[in-house]
């Protein structure tokens, strides 16, 4: 017995087929169809606009102003507590903490793993320091 896989179909979306009855229907959803087009054209074009006007306010504004990575570093994780976004905020300070506190150079370590690598004098040291003597 084979299943038959049934997909669930939105309700709105077989309101949107609707039979083209006669010409005039056909005439009148083109003309829509051309309007909503015109429309959304001009909205592109004033979005655009308005864009690269604050763009260009943007790159005025930097311009004049001082502003350093670390700063705005700073002003991104205030943005991000602001917003309880405690994960953006921690990033960011760990980004701030590495600005202002460069890494320590680092101390070379040297184990000696084998006691046999080891003089009398080194031994006696160690275990003095260890309070075994």
């Amino acid at each position: 017995m084979i299943k038959k896989k049934y997909v669930k179909v939105h309700p709105n979306s077989i309101k949107n087929l609707r039979m083209i009855t006669s010409p005039e229907m056909a005439r009148e959803l083109q003309k829509n169809s051309v309007e909503s087009r015109k429309r959304n054209t001009e909205a592109i074009r004033v979005l655009t606009e308005e864009f690269q006007c604050s763009a260009e306010a943007v790159k005025k504004v930097l311009s004049q102003v001082d502003i350093k990575a670390i700063d705005v570093l700073k002003m991104s994780m205030m943005h991000a507590l602001n917003q309880d976004n405690f994960e953006d905020a921690a990033r960011y300070a760990k980004e701030i903490a590495e600005f202002e506190m460069p890494k320590l150079a680092r101390l070379e370590q040297t184990n000696i793993s084998k006691v046999e690598d080891l003089s009398d004098e080194e031994l006696k040291k160690i275990l003095k320091e260890e309070g075994i003597e």
